[in-house]
């Protein structure tokens, strides 16, 4: 009888962990993305090429990117650098 018991702590133990790590999985993989703006950092990211590189980073768009496999990334359109004096190195 008490193996019983044990069992079915264990299994209702293991059911709570197991829905906690998908709701972060999926918080991850579907949440973060739409909640966190990286455009809100544009003008900091700007400041810091200037003053590091010494170049121009003009940038429309910045989005970040999350994979099943738990990976992050950012996601850049519009990107152009350029030279101080407005000659133009990539796009």
């Amino acid at each position: 009888m008490n193996f019983i018991k044990i069992a079915k702590k264990h299994k209702i133990f293991l059911s709570v962990v197991f829905c906690i790590i998908l709701v972060l999985y999926a918080g991850f993989v579907f949440a973060l993305p739409k909640l966190v703006n990286l455009n809100n950092y544009k003008a900091d990211i700007k400041k810091l090429v200037e003053q590091n590189a010494k170049l121009n980073l003009e940038i429309q768009d910045i989005k970040l990117v999350t994979t099943p496999c738990l990976k992050a990334g950012v996601n850049l359109s519009g990107v152009k650098i350029s030279y101080p004096d407005g000659k133009e190195i990539a796009q």
